[in-house]
């Protein structure tokens, strides 16, 4: 079993993925039609699509933020350790 490195997988940022699709989107179609690329305002409604339900980079560094919180355990009751069990 091959498993995927970084090398493998495109990024995942959503301006990364915005640039390449609003790019890309006119010429494959123009290659697919034999020149007639798609009309900017329908590439614009397939990015909508395409995005919908998908975070920020703001949206996900709270949920992170908040998740790094819920993970944590302080003192209690007389115990002076504290653990964090964040991902990084």
């Amino acid at each position: 079993m091959n498993v995927l490195t970084t090398a493998q997988v495109p990024m995942q940022m959503r301006k990364c993925n915005q640039a390449t699709l609003l790019k890309l989107l006119p010429w494959i179609s123009a290659k697919i039609t034999g020149g007639t690329p798609l009309p900017p305002e329908l590439v614009t409604i397939i990015w909508e699509y395409a995005s919908a339900g998908t975070m920020t980079r703001e949206e996900a560094e709270g949920h992170r933020l908040r998740l790094m919180e819920d993970r944590k355990v302080g003192s209690r009751a007389g115990q002076w350790n504290t653990y964090s069990l964040c991902e990084h």
